[in-house]
């Protein structure tokens, strides 16, 4: 009989988990926090939603690495959903070194974001200065883009325009 509640005892905290991930897989499929698909960040890692299962979510990252995260693990993590909503904010930071025209600066910034094809009118861009360092001015551009998109595209067509028209300028 001692035999017999040792292991009935290790059964019971060995299944805990299981069933703990059994319990967080029904709370996930009701709340639905995240759909297949979706793109999200959980912890530290952001990928698409591959799998949704009883006992995990299966996460494939931008770098093609597949993460396996437990249910139970989910409900104590926040879960960030990119997919949610039909907009993504995108921001680029640039530097102005001391002594650039900051003004003018300001104004090749608002002509390239009004006229991107793809820049939201609404939510209306930001153009602000977001800190200064010991040798330059650092300058964030907010502005918002119609999902789904490519991101990194965008961020570097923005970047080439703006370093276009700083050279036509002699702006740097």
């Amino acid at each position: 009989t001692l035999v017999v509640s040792v292991l009935t005892l290790g059964l019971s905290f060995g299944l805990s988990d299981v069933v703990k991930n059994y319990v967080a897989g029904l709370l996930i499929l009701f709340k639905s926090p995240f759909e297949i698909g979706d793109i999200v960040t959980i912890r530290t890692f952001t990928g698409k939603i591959e799998k949704i299962e009883f006992q995990a979510v299966t996460i494939r990252t931008f770098d093609q690495k597949q993460i396996t995260i437990q249910n139970s693990d989910l409900l104590t993590q926040p879960i960030v959903n990119y997919s949610k909503t039909g907009q993504a904010r995108i921001e680029i930071t640039f530097e102005l070194g001391y002594g650039s025209d900051i003004k003018r600066a300001f104004l090749i910034f608002d002509r390239i974001l009004q006229g991107y094809p793809l820049t939201l009118k609404e939510p209306k861009y930001s153009i602000l200065i977001k800190s200064l360092s010991h040798n330059c001015v650092n300058v964030l551009l907010r502005f918002w883009v119609q999902k789904p998109c490519n991101v990194i595209k965008i961020k570097s067509d923005i970047t080439i325009m703006v370093q276009d028209a700083f050279d036509e300028d002699r702006l740097l």
